[in-house]
């Protein structure tokens, strides 16, 4: 599994959160899939720091990014974007 949340440094809270599943034999895939995560919020990291984006567009560009991540299995909980308290 790769686990992935995102939380606001300001006030602490998560913004967003994502699971993505894999069986046992598919542990490249699942590497694969963690590298792809901390590239692309890496370089929204890099974006927001060289001032080429907003602190709103931060939320909206990590959304896409983990929107476009597909796991091998899915689980219908997790394809909405929740806090971690419910």
């Amino acid at each position: 599994m790769v686990s992935c949340y995102a939380r606001d440094s300001y006030l602490g809270r998560y913004l967003i959160k994502r699971n993505y599943f894999y069986t046992k034999d598919r542990e490249k895939s699942a590497d694969s899939t963690y590298d792809e995560i901390m590239t692309k919020v890496a370089a929204i990291k890099d974006r927001y720091y060289n001032e080429l984006i907003e602190t709103p567009a931060i939320f909206t560009q990590i959304k896409q990014v983990l929107d476009g991540v597909i796991s091998e299995i899915e689980i219908k909980e997790n394809s909405i974007g929740t806090n971690i308290k419910r």
